[in-house]
């Protein structure tokens, strides 16, 4: 990611898919991208996306112990809950949709303990850099 323009390129190597979540806040979706896990073949192939973020879009990278979380009833909490809950978690301050998120996740699993790992990073493009001139 060129944190200057917003450009930026993402290939998926066997980890759970990112939630891409607009700036603003409208819309979130899982950027879906098949890839086998890095280093489990000799010759995998990996296929990439094109990123161009705008100013406020935000990528949120986690592990499946977020995904594969269940409730008391034994429910997952699954990518599209968890895409939704990103949608409704965003702002330009990653750490208010990360402690959102986590928020939600600790909801959801209602006081049990932890099933898996937890690990979650948020990402938000903040917009170009503007030269400011003083005369």
């Amino acid at each position: 990611m060129d944190s200057e323009t917003g450009n930026g390129s993402y290939s998926n190597a066997g980890a759970c898919s990112p939630i891409y979540i607009s700036g603003s806040g409208r819309e979130a979706k899982e950027l879906t991208l098949a890839g086998a896990a890095l280093g489990a073949f000799k010759k995998a192939g990996f296929s990439g996306l094109n990123l161009e973020f705008a100013e406020g879009d935000a990528l949120v990278f986690h592990t499946d112990g977020i995904i594969e979380a269940r409730n008391k009833f034994g429910q997952e909490l699954g990518y599209s809950q968890f895409a939704q809950l990103a949608r409704k978690c965003w702002d330009p301050d990653p750490e208010k949709i990360y402690q959102g998120l986590y928020q939600a996740y600790l909801r959801h699993i209602g006081g049990q303990a932890p099933e898996d790992d937890l690990t979650m990073v948020v990402v938000v493009f903040k917009g170009a850099r503007r030269e400011i001139k003083i005369a």
